[in-house]
């Protein structure tokens, strides 16, 4: 259902600071991790075309050795 994807259709993920260390973005399900760099932008689509929770694009933070600054754009649904 879409509850599961918290009506998120989409997300863009951008870095704006990077940290020393750690701060990966993963994806267990999909058995994908991104490490955060400077200026680098992740996009991915949170349900099917017919609106469904893609459970593949469930995602973690990982934890970071100091300060990093990510920034998250949600496009929703409330439909």
């Amino acid at each position: 259902t879409n509850s599961l994807c918290y009506f998120r259709v989409a997300t863009i993920m951008t870095v704006l600071e990077s940290p020393e260390a750690g701060g990966a973005t993963v994806w267990p399900y999909a058995r994908i991790s991104v490490f955060p760099e400077k200026g680098s932008a992740v996009y991915w689509r949170n349900t099917f075309t017919d609106n469904t929770c893609d459970v593949f694009t469930r995602h973690k933070a990982c934890p970071v050795s100091n300060i990093g600054l990510l920034f998250c754009l949600y496009l929703a649904s409330l439909t």
